[in-house]
């Protein structure tokens, strides 16, 4: 399989977005009915195995005691970014801007989801996520008298996110999960998993429990498309809380999404309910001896929005980075403090009797060692200063211009069939006295669309599809509101443009009226009007002395053909433009649509990672990131970091 350098993914392309939104239907519909989870954990169970070895990382420490392992998210996307990502992973150690010290590679890579874009395939992963990250390899030394086909970087995880889901999860089970257990109950045999860039994976599941050194766990966990966590995936960790996790143990839980910032104050339930459940399952499962386990959670790590962004409640910390090579995500849309109740207490608290809510409340956390810097990764100033790329949606779609080119073509032509067949003796009059008269003109476009039954339905449904669009899911008023607002400037621009070209369409229609009332006179006499016409002209004049009315026809229809399609490119332009700007604005003054707004613009730079230490005195968290990204044409070896904010150390 050839290995192509691909760009950033072009969401609004018309052909991928169509085929996009087949696929999330479809895996939304058969998700629903067969869950792939579920078939995997029949053919591994777990109850008839102790804990795998495979997964015991707690005495591989070197000899300070330290154990280093990376986290990242959202990658799999651009070539670039992609590899310049890897080359940060993969190399022996990571010397940060703003550090003095080395970041020795990780044992152990832990990708939190979304590992390709747009959509899930054997071939996406190919090129979009093991190519990238096999070429980055490539200049790593490799250890004296080590096979060129055997890991030697380490172990590879993965969870899914909901782009790995695009495809059932086929493609994401073969590359990470393809390693199974011999059970004694089924026909099955031991195999290995997948190396990938020099990491050997290990997890038999969409999801995993790794024992790290000095009393820490990580749970990396699979909440599918719509954030629901099946029964086996629960039994599952509920055994490893029970059965494996020594009481007291502190836990790293990675989730597909950061649930917090996502949340609604108002209705928090379709956001939060999975990921409260989750966050809680460990310390309120019981122990072995029937006692409460007292594991305690210190860190919930995430992508899904791609950005890094730390968020704070009681002593737990909530980071968000996913700037694995995905495009980038705003963070000066970001919620300061986002408070609401809850029906159970925070993590490591316990539940008291009669209190049916308890607060919530997640804050946005400042950098160690800088105070007043919020621990967001780009700066809100630098978010913002990305955003005003938003303004040039047309120039950064070009094929979405070209589709509402289409779209407005298609409005012009069922307005000349209607009123050039049904309504031309009454607008003949009316575009004939123009005259240059753009008001006329204007009004004379709002007649000829009313006239029209089937432009009145096309622009009825594209309103629908507009307020449908509106990031307001939570206020159906505001999002009617939003998605009108956004449908009248569409249609008001196609109006204003198209106006401009009536007059010559006026022409057209006065050729073709002066045309079909010559036909009518050969149709009712049996002889053509002769009374433009020179008697009997030789052959050579024949065009010369052609009817007045068919050169106006002729001349009418060119004028008429070519203000259509400058109407029609001009309002696609127009209307792209716009488009943009109503992003733009719904971003910066609501702080909506950011995700479509920077997926608009494709932006590669500003990707980070986390590095992560654990020793005896606890887990220290470095965040790295990339500002800025060479091109797929720059081998980006010289690619050092920064850091984001200071060391990070929980106890």
């Amino acid at each position: 399989m050839t290995s192509v350098k691909h760009g950033m993914s072009h969401w609004y392309d018309p052909i991928p977005l169509a085929r996009i939104a087949v696929r999330v239907v479809v895996s939304s519909v058969f998700g629903a009915f067969a869950d792939r989870r579920e078939l995997v954990a029949a053919v591994n169970p777990v109850a008839n195995h102790p804990f795998d070895p495979t997964h015991d990382y707690s005495d591989h420490y070197n000899e300070a005691g330290e154990f280093w392992f990376d986290f990242l998210a959202d990658t799999g996307d651009g070539w670039a970014s992609t590899r310049a990502v890897a080359q940060l992973a993969s190399g022996e150690c990571i010397r940060p801007d703003g550090w003095d010290g080395a970041l020795p590679r990780g044992q152990l890579l832990v990708m939190g989801g979304d590992q390709v874009y747009p959509t899930a395939s054997h071939q996406a992963y190919h090129e979009r996520l093991v190519a990238p990250w096999e070429s980055a390899c490539e200049d790593v030394p490799r250890a004296l008298g080590l096979e060129a086909d055997r890991a030697d970087l380490g172990d590879l995880y993965a969870i899914p996110g909901n782009h790995d889901w695009y495809d059932g999860l086929i493609a994401f089970s073969h590359l990470f999960a393809r390693r199974t257990y011999a059970s004694p109950h089924l026909a099955s045999m031991v195999r290995t998993g997948k190396i990938i860039a020099r990491r050997q994976t290990r997890q038999v599941r969409s999801y995993f429990a790794l024992k790290l050194p000095h009393g820490w766990w990580m749970w990396g966990t699979d909440s599918q498309l719509e954030g629901f966590i099946d029964q086996p995936q629960v039994d599952f960790f509920r055994y490893v809380a029970q059965q494996w996790m020594d009481p007291g143990s502190k836990l790293i839980l990675c989730v597909g999404q950061p649930s917090w910032t996502y949340v609604d104050p108002a209705d928090p339930r379709p956001a939060f309910n999975s990921f409260a459940f989750l966050s809680r399952l460990a310390a309120d499962t019981l122990g072995r001896n029937g006692q409460p386990s007292g594991h305690q959670l210190k860190l919930v790590l995430t992508g899904d929005a791609h950005h890094y962004a730390r968020h704070m409640e009681n002593d737990v910390h909530y980071v968000t980075a996913g700037g694995g090579g995905a495009f980038l995500h705003p963070t000066h849309q970001l919620r300061q403090h986002i408070a609401f109740a809850w029906e159970s207490p925070p993590p490591n608290q316990s539940e008291l009797a009669g209190r049916k809510t308890y607060p919530r409340h997640f804050e946005l956390a400042r950098s160690a060692g800088e105070e007043g810097t919020e621990a967001v990764y780009p700066s809100r100033r630098d978010s913002f200063v990305q955003s005003l790329k938003t303004l040039g949606f047309a120039a950064y779609n070009p094929k979405f211009v070209l589709l509402y080119a289409c779209f407005y073509g298609l409005l012009l032509w069922a307005m000349e069939a209607r009123v050039a067949n049904h309504k031309a003796g009454e607008m003949l009059a009316r575009f004939q006295k123009l005259d240059g008269d753009y008001g006329a003109a204007l009004a004379g476009i709002i007649d000829m669309m009313v006239h029209t039954p089937v432009v009145v339905v096309l622009l009825l449904m594209t309103w629908g599809v507009y307020i449908y669009f509106a990031d307001w899911q939570d206020s159906r008023l505001r999002r009617t509101i939003a998605g009108s607002i956004h449908a009248i400037g569409h249609i008001a621009l196609f109006m204003a443009i198209a106006a401009a070209a009536l007059p010559a369409y006026g022409q057209w229609v006065a050729g073709r009226q002066a045309s079909v009332a010559q036909s009518s006179t050969v149709a009712v006499t049996g002889k053509p009007d002769m009374s433009e016409r020179v008697a009997n002209p030789e052959p050579s004049q024949s065009r010369q002395m052609a009817p007045l009315s068919d050169q106006a026809d002729d001349t009418g229809t060119w004028n008429a053909v070519t203000s259509g399609l400058l109407v029609a490119m001009g309002a696609g332009l127009a209307s792209a433009s716009w488009f943009g700007l109503y992003l733009f604005g719904s971003l910066t003054m609501t702080g909506r649509h950011w995700n479509e707004a920077f997926s608009a613009t494709r932006i590669r730079h500003f990707k980070n990672m986390l590095r992560m230490k654990i020793d005896a005195d606890g887990l220290t968290l470095y965040p790295v990131g990339i500002r800025h990204v060479p091109g797929s044409d720059v081998p980006g070896r010289d690619i050092r970091g920064e850091m984001i904010e200071q060391p990070l150390h929980i106890a």
